[in-house]
């Protein structure tokens, strides 16, 4: 039975020639292209094994030399014929490389099985996959991916630069959330200009007001209880939920498995797309409540919250969406206006009440100087 395979001399540097390699039932003939005498070989002394890539070549040599001397690319009609071969090694190899294929074929199947029930689980039992491989996401991944965000954020809005004025106002939110346990203590403070009543936060602690909510706050309490309610939502993580619930659950495996470079290309791509996907009503009564229990902790007065939704509810009107997209993407209901109204009244003892603060000098001071300046530019 002839085949085709490549010969290597003997030489310290072995050349490639190509050859034609005919077995008989005892014997081995090579012929190397350019030499007119085929090289005849004793079949018997031959030993061999697999390799190259899956293990599709053979390769051959004589036993009284050290390199191969030829290899052959595996055929199912090399197989048959090396396993009715009377060289018992010749037969090991060819058994030994078809073991190795049902194995690897095993695992294949395996690693598939586990992929495919990994992807139903996750379309299936979406929102508890969520959950659950967001807290197998490390926090510093997470501002990994709050950074990816504000990169984003940052070449589609103006955002404000003057530093005297960020350091003061950076300065008096810092105050309110001492109390706060690492890392949430400290967060990365933005201004954007524009007239839209608008507030958000971004995963890992980027939380931007726009200057159309500043100049609506009527005392500190309105400013601290949204900076809490937004700060509350990327500490209980529904920033990093949310977005891992709008992308695919091929990313959602990919992220489960430890590969998060495909969702670090959504976010590039598409990130101020997901960052405005709004909250649901679970999500805002968790942030809202998580909010009220630091705001009582730092003596503030919870009801900034409520006092900040009624202002938005008064000037909504058919324009909603375009004026007034906090509560588009925050809906301030009437139940979570209850609830907080109801919290403080059955929780918050009188001599507590005394204390809650509602006005702060430095931030109405800050608040008038800053839109003085505003005016006297326009």
């Amino acid at each position: 039975m002839k085949f085709t395979g490549i010969y290597f001399d003997q030489e310290d540097e072995p050349k490639k020639s190509p050859a034609e390699i005919e077995f008989t039932a005892q014997q081995l003939k090579i012929s190397i292209k350019n030499k007119s005498q085929p090289l005849v070989w004793d079949q018997a002394k031959l030993t061999s094994y697999c390799g190259g890539s899956n293990n599709h070549l053979y390769f051959f040599h004589r036993s009284e030399f050290k390199n191969p001397s030829f290899y052959i690319e595996r055929s199912k009609e090399l197989d048959q014929f090396l396993l009715k071969s009377s060289n018992l090694d010749l037969q090991k190899t060819v058994k030994k490389r078809n073991n190795k294929s049902k194995l690897n074929w095993t695992a294949l199947a395996l690693v598939v099985s586990i992929v495919l029930a990994s992807f139903y689980f996750l379309f299936s039992l979406k929102d508890h996959a969520v959950d659950l491989i967001v807290d197998q996401i490390p926090y510093k991944m997470e501002r990994q991916l709050g950074d990816t965000l504000f990169k984003n954020l940052k070449s589609q809005f103006e955002f404000v630069e003057d530093e005297n004025l960020l350091k003061r106002y950076r300065a008096i939110a810092q105050s309110s959330l001492e109390k706060n346990a690492p890392p949430f203590n400290k967060i990365k403070l933005y201004i954007v200009k524009g007239e839209q009543t608008n507030a958000f936060a971004m995963p890992g602690g980027h939380i931007v007001f726009f200057e159309g909510a500043l100049k609506e706050f009527k005392n500190y309490s309105e400013f601290v209880g949204v900076l809490q309610h937004e700060l509350s939502h990327v500490r209980l993580r529904h920033s990093l939920k949310n977005i891992l619930s709008s992308v695919s659950t091929y990313l959602l495996v990919s992220v489960f498995l430890g590969d998060a470079s495909g969702l670090l290309a959504v976010l590039a791509d598409q990130g101020s797309f997901l960052l405005r996907q709004s909250y649901s009503r679970e999500y805002e009564l968790e942030a809202d409540n998580s909010a009220f229990d630091v705001l009582i902790e730092n003596n503030i007065d919870p009801r900034g919250m409520v006092g900040f939704f009624k202002t938005l509810l008064e000037k909504s009107d058919s324009k909603i969406e375009e004026n007034l997209e906090w509560i588009s993407t925050h809906p301030a209901t009437q139940k979570r206006i209850d609830n907080i109204l109801s919290r403080y009244k059955n929780e918050v003892d009188d001599n507590l009440k005394a204390k809650l603060i509602i006005n702060h000098a430095k931030f109405n001071k800050w608040k008038n100087e800053y839109y003085s300046k505003e005016k006297e530019a326009e």
